[in-house]
């Protein structure tokens, strides 16, 4: 008889577990959750979700979202852990859509609580379909947030470079003044500029050099003057940029 509430708290989850699992028969608790560990490659799994997400991969996030729910699958894990896992993705993937503006609300409901609304789902199909939805509304969400603000931000920051070039200006610095997360910033940069961020302000940095070496100016005062404490390193990028040395480059107007 002491065991009784124990037993009947048992026999719950082991219920729960058949009608979750929509599996008939007779289901003993000993084999509810029998493997409750999740895959050593789940992790990277989510890093690829998240990744997709932010470089607007619609198809590779389909993908990879089929990849993580076979993974999760083929564990057979008891409810509570399932919803856990999809839990913790779901709310990874929101932390994303507020990654392109601070003040985002995901999916434009200030009451979306996914950890409640999950508790309403009786049966692994569901769940998974369900996940898939809501990773599906949040991604839609960031491909319309990324078009309506993609020029205007980007516009705005190219104008920061090329007014504080001759700073030690890093990518934070300029994604701070945007608005936006770092990691976020430099995917769409790359997809608006077709360069990366430093490739962009190495190029400012480089015209302005040539501008102010046509002017007569010293070399080492060029470099200083255009953002780089090392001579050397200045040089090694003015003769890519150009095909000559800064003092070569010089030479030709100075004659």
């Amino acid at each position: 008889m002491e065991d009784a509430p124990k037993s009947y708290q048992e026999a719950l989850q082991a219920l729960r577990y058949g009608q979750f699992m929509q599996e008939n028969g007779l289901i003993r608790f000993e084999d509810v959750g029998k493997n409750p560990n999740i895959p050593m490659n789940l992790p990277e799994q989510e890093e690829n979700m998240i990744f997709c997400m932010r470089s607007g991969d619609q198809e590779g996030l389909r993908e990879q979202m089929q990849r993580f729910l076979k993974q999760l699958d083929q564990q057979r894990l008891n409810p509570d852990i399932l919803e856990q896992e999809l839990l913790k993705m779901i709310y990874l993937a929101l932390e994303v859509v507020k990654e392109v503006h601070k003040d985002m609300i995901a999916i434009n409901d200030p009451h979306y609580l996914p950890h409640i609304h999950i508790r309403a789902i009786r049966t692994k199909e569901d769940l998974y379909r369900w996940f898939q939805e809501q990773m599906e509304k949040m991604m839609e969400r960031l491909l319309a947030a990324r078009r309506e603000i993609k020029h205007e931000a980007v516009a705005k920051a190219c104008d920061y470079i090329e007014k504080y070039y001759f700073r030690d200006l890093t990518l934070q610095e300029v994604a701070e003044y945007v608005g936006m997360n770092p990691a976020y910033f430099s995917l769409l940069f790359k997809e608006e500029m077709g360069q990366s961020y430093i490739k962009y302000l190495t190029n400012v940095r480089m015209e302005q050099a040539k501008k102010l070496l046509r002017e007569g100016e010293k070399v080492s005062e060029v470099s200083q003057k255009v953002g780089y404490h090392s001579y050397r390193h200045f040089s090694e990028l003015f003769k890519k940029y150009t095909g000559m040395k800064p003092g070569q480059y010089r030479d030709i107007f100075d004659q």
